[in-house]
C-alpha cells in the first residue's frame, strides 16, 4: 500500500512539473509577442536577412510590411531606421559615382537610383504613427528628390532620343531595330517625349524581318498525315498571336506559301527541300527562311503491364458477449484482420518527333542559326482489380477499382499532341532569334 502510494506522489509531482514548465514556455511566448509566428515577426525577419546582404531597399520594404501589421514592433523599428539611413547612403554614394563618369548612358542609372529614392520616401511617408516605448516619435530624415528624377529623365530620354537618330540613317535591318528600340526608350522615360512615338513606329516598320517557315518531313510516316503542314500552321499562330513576338518580325502564311509554290510550280506536292526553300524566299520578298526537317515520327503503342500486391487492414468481424470482472454481462466488438489480393494495371503510350531547322539569309545564303528540336507526349492509364474481402482496400486502391479498365488516347491523337509540344519549342527560338 505505502509502494502505491509512493508511486502516485511521484506522478504527481512529475504532472505538476511538467504543467509548469509548460506554463513558463507558455509565458516566454507571449512575453516575446510570439514573433516567430506572426506575420509582423516573419517579415522582419526576411528584411534583416535582406539588411544582411546589402539589399537595403529591400529591408525597408520589409519591416515597413512588418510595422503596417504591428506599429509597437521594437525589432521593426530597429530595423527601418537603420535600413533606411543604409538604403539612402547607398544611393547617394552611388549618385556621386555616376556624376563623374563620361558612359553614355550613366543617365539610366541615375534616374533609376533617383526613382528608388523617391520610392523609399514614399514607403515611409505611409508608415503608421510610430512611437518607442518612450513615447518619443520615430523620425526620419526625408529629402525631396522629385527635381532630380524629373531631370535624369528628361536626360536620359535625350541620350536614347538621339541614339535612334543616330543609329536610324543605317540601312541595315538589325541596326534599324536598335533605332526603333532607343526611340522607345526615349518614350519610358518621358511619355511623347518630342516624336519619339512616331520615330520608333517609322523605324519599326523598317525594320522588320520577313520570314518564311518551311518544315519537310522526311520521316516517311505518312499514316499520320501532314504533320509537317500541323508544325507549320502551329509556329505562326502561336507568332502572329504573340504580340511581342510581332514587334519585328512578319510571318509569310502557308496559304501565300502555296500560292508561290504552284505559280512557279516549285513543289507539286508542297514539300520543298532548302534549295526550293531559297527560291520560293526570293519570291516572296522574304529576307529569311526557317527551313525545318522533321527527321524522325515514332510511336509507341499502348503496353500494358500490371503488378501483384495483397492489402491488409484490420476490421470489425463481429461482436461477442463477455461477463466483465462485476458479473455484469456486456457486448464487445471483435476485430480481425481481412485481405484481399489486388492487380494493378497501367496502360502507357507515347509519340516522339525529332526535328531539325536552319534559319537560312536568302540574298547571301549565309546560314544565320541552327538547331535540333523534340516534341514528346504520353499518356498512361491507370485502374485495378481485386479478390478477397474489399474492406482490406485502401482509398487509393479502391478508387483504382472503381474506374475500371481505361484507354489512353489513338494514335493520331498522341503524335498531334507530341505536334504541337514541337511547334511551341521551334516558335519560342524563332523569337528568340527575331527579338
Amino acid at each position: 500500500m505505502n509502494q502505491d502510494l509512493t508511486l502516485n506522489m511521484k506522478i504527481s509531482c512529475n504532472n505538476r512539473l511538467f504543467i509548469r514548465l509548460f506554463i513558463s514556455l507558455l509565458f516566454m511566448i507571449v512575453v516575446s509577442g510570439c514573433s516567430i509566428f506572426t506575420a509582423h515577426g516573419r517579415l522582419e525577419k526576411e528584411g534583416r536577412i535582406a539588411y544582411g546582404n546589402n539589399d537595403f531597399d529591400s529591408a525597408v520594404y520589409k519591416a515597413s510590411q512588418a510595422l503596417a501589421l504591428n506599429s509597437d514592433y521594437k525589432p521593426a523599428q530597429i530595423l527601418i531606421q537603420d535600413a533606411f539611413k543604409a538604403a539612402v547612403l547607398s544611393h547617394e554614394d552611388e549618385l556621386k559615382r555616376l556624376r563623374k563618369s563620361e558612359e553614355k548612358f550613366r543617365w539610366d542609372e541615375v534616374a533609376s537610383r533617383y526613382n528608388s529614392l523617391v520610392k523609399l520616401n514614399q514607403t515611409i511617408e505611409r508608415l503608421p504613427v510610430i512611437r518607442i516605448k518612450s513615447g518619443e516619435l520615430i523620425e526620419f530624415n526625408i529629402l525631396d528628390y522629385s527635381s532630380e528624377l524629373d531631370s535624369s529623365n528628361k536626360k536620359a530620354a535625350e541620350v536614347h532620343y538621339e541614339e535612334g537618330m543616330l543609329l536610324s540613317t543605317s540601312d541595315d535591318l538589325a541596326t534599324k531595330k536598335l533605332s526603333a528600340k532607343e526611340f522607345k526608350l526615349a518614350g519610358t522615360y518621358i511619355p511623347q517625349f518630342r516624336d519619339s512615338d512616331a520615330r520608333y513606329e517609322e523605324m519599326r516598320k523598317a525594320a522588320i524581318l520577313r520570314m518564311a517557315v518551311f518544315i519537310e518531313d522526311k520521316s516517311r510516316q505518312n499514316k499520320f498525315g501532314a504533320i509537317n503542314e500541323v508544325v507549320m500552321d502551329n509556329v505562326v499562330n502561336s507568332i502572329f498571336n504573340d504580340k511581342d513576338a510581332t514587334e519585328f518580325l512578319e510571318l509569310v502564311s502557308r496559304d501565300q506559301l502555296e500560292i508561290i509554290l504552284s505559280e512557279q510550280a516549285i513543289s507539286q506536292s508542297g514539300i520543298v527541300d532548302e534549295e526550293m526553300a531559297l527560291e520560293a524566299g526570293r519570291l516572296m520578298s522574304v529576307h529569311q527562311i526557317v527551313a525545318g526537317k522533321i527527321t524522325q515520327i515514332i510511336y509507341s503503342p499502348p503496353e500494358v503491364t500490371m503488378k501483384n500486391r495483397k492489402e491488409t487492414k484490420k476490421v470489425q468481424i463481429g461482436k461477442e458477449k463477455y461477463t466483465n470482472e462485476e458479473g455484469e454481462e456486456k457486448v464487445r466488438k471483435v476485430y480481425g484482420t481481412v485481405e484481399a489480393q489486388v492487380r494493378f494495371f497501367t496502360r502507357l503510350t507515347s509519340a516522339r518527333i525529332n526535328c531539325s531547322y536552319t534559319i537560312v539569309d536568302v540574298e547571301t545564303s549565309k546560314i544565320m542559326k541552327s538547331d535540333t528540336f523534340e516534341g514528346y507526349a504520353s499518356s498512361n492509364a491507370e485502374w485495378a482489380k481485386f479478390e478477397g474481402d474489399e474492406r482490406a482496400l485502401s482509398y487509393f486502391t479502391s478508387q483504382l477499382v472503381r474506374r475500371g479498365s481505361q484507354q489512353v488516347p489513338v494514335a493520331g491523337e498522341m503524335v498531334n499532341r507530341a505536334a504541337k509540344k514541337l511547334s511551341a519549342s521551334l516558335a519560342n527560338s524563332i523569337k528568340d532569334y527575331a527579338r
